[in-house]
């Protein structure tokens, strides 16, 4: 991480700055994603909430199928990343067109679920993963 980013997380805080570049960051890519995959004809008929959810499970469970392959194979479609590389990509894809389908707030959720993680105590509820 670069040393102006590293300023800008504290103990467990990101500044408003840095919230700030994060979301409109965020805001660019969703929308970008989202063309695309309208492009694409993925919007036509628009998937209802239980398929979106079945489309991210199947990109996670592929991430799966690429880890017990082995995590540093090359991916088939971009070779300069890994399978898992390239399916954790595809999760946050789907999530990212259904939730801006939606107009749900997922980059706001992100930051949200971050402060709340943050404020927990160390490996809350002694979980071993």
């Amino acid at each position: 991480m670069e040393e102006t980013q590293k300023k800008d997380i504290g103990a467990g805080q990101l500044t408003p700055g840095a919230k700030a570049k994060f979301l409109e960051a965020f805001a660019v890519v969703q929308e970008y994603l989202y063309r695309i995959n309208e492009s694409k004809g993925w919007h036509d008929p628009a998937a209802t909430d239980a398929e979106c959810v079945a489309n991210v499970h199947g990109e996670v469970s592929e991430l799966n199928d690429w880890l017990r392959q082995g995590f540093s194979i090359p991916s088939d479609h971009i070779p300069l990343y890994t399978g898992v590389e390239e399916e954790g990509a595809d999760v946050v894809i789907r999530l990212s067109n259904w939730f801006s389908r939606r107009g749900w707030r997922l980059a706001d959720a992100i930051l949200a679920k971050a402060e709340y993680n943050a404020s927990r105590p160390h490996r809350h509820g002694d979980k071993v993963y």
